[in-house]
């Protein structure tokens, strides 16, 4: 449903975090998915194998929580489709391929249906969301 990416400054690789909601088309995994990114080729004369896979992953689970996937400032924000379920904030700075749960939103009236992070906006960044 949504993918989000995250460069991880100290390390130098950077990840791709990609969700599926439900099991719309058929799909049975509606998880989320971390990619290390960074055994990717970057070089046009040396490019992967066509039937390599370069990219490691993990299934994070998570199921119903990939509506919307956010990431700002080493953090993922994960969204709903769902009332009262909320979103849930994950830290990336300690390691990408298992965020650390924060926190979430969650309860009466406290929806989290889609959002977005707008960063730097006189100093500060504002974390918008809609039920």
């Amino acid at each position: 449903r949504d993918a989000a990416t995250h460069h991880d400054a100290v390390t130098g690789k950077s990840y791709a975090y990609v969700g599926a909601q439900g099991n719309q088309g058929g799909g049975t995994n509606p998880n989320l998915f971390v990619f290390d990114l960074s055994n990717l080729s970057g070089d046009i004369n040396a490019p992967n194998g066509v039937d390599s896979n370069p990219c490691v992953y993990l299934n994070l689970g998570m199921t119903g929580l990939t509506h919307t996937i956010n990431v700002a400032r080493g953090l993922l924000f994960l969204h709903t489709a769902y009332s009262s379920n909320g979103c849930r904030v994950y830290d990336l700075t300690t390691n990408p391929m298992n965020p650390k749960y924060l926190f979430n939103t969650s309860g009466s009236g406290r929806d989290c249906h889609d959002s977005g992070v707008i960063e730097n906006v006189n100093g500060r960044d504002l974390w918008v969301v809609s039920d």
